[in-house]
């Protein structure tokens, strides 16, 4: 007799979990719902306004296509970093490999926890020329936003003799 009615009180739980699952699934489908619809609703105001970097980044999370943010990379040897540690050493290494051909660059690694990466590169750091700086002028696109320096690309190439001479830092 006990047996069964340890079996009813069994059978009375699994109905009332069973009820409280089909709510709580309810309730997550709702508020997808209501998220979707609210994320639909901003990229349409961010078109609306004009804003298309906005419209596009929620188009991209509506249609679930979002990029894979931290991709494993390999080691020389072909084994695979997982650490991220490990991966900042390695983009270290292969970005000091091709900034600076031909020179053997030593890791120097201190003994604190958080263990900051010395390397000796050879990157020109002198101002650059008059003509260089011409050149970067003649490249800047027209009808983008100014900078900080508030000043558009358009007003920056009018004259580039000018420019280039007052944007060369004094010998």
């Amino acid at each position: 007799m006990n047996v069964c009615k340890t079996r009813a009180k069994e059978i009375e739980l699994q109905k009332t979990y069973a009820e409280k699952n089909r709510e709580v699934k309810r309730s997550a489908r709702k508020d997808q719902r209501n998220y979707m619809d609210n994320l639909t609703y901003l990229a349409e105001e961010a078109t609306r306004k004009g804003n298309l970097k906005e419209s596009f980044t929620i188009t991209k999370v509506l249609s679930k296509r979002q990029m894979q943010r931290n991709r494993s990379i390999r080691a020389i040897d072909g084994t695979l970093l997982t650490n991220t540690k490990e991966q900042l050493q390695r983009w270290q290494e292969h970005f000091s490999k091709i900034l600076n051909p031909g020179v053997d660059n030593q890791i120097v690694e201190e003994e604190e926890e958080n263990e900051e990466y010395v390397t000796n590169l050879r990157i020109n750091t002198k101002a650059p020329s008059v003509i260089e700086i011409k050149k970067v002028l003649k490249e800047l696109k027209k009808g983008k936003a100014a900078g900080i320096d508030n000043i558009p690309a358009e007003v920056k190439t009018v004259d580039l003799d000018i420019t280039a001479n007052m944007l060369h830092p004094p010998i």
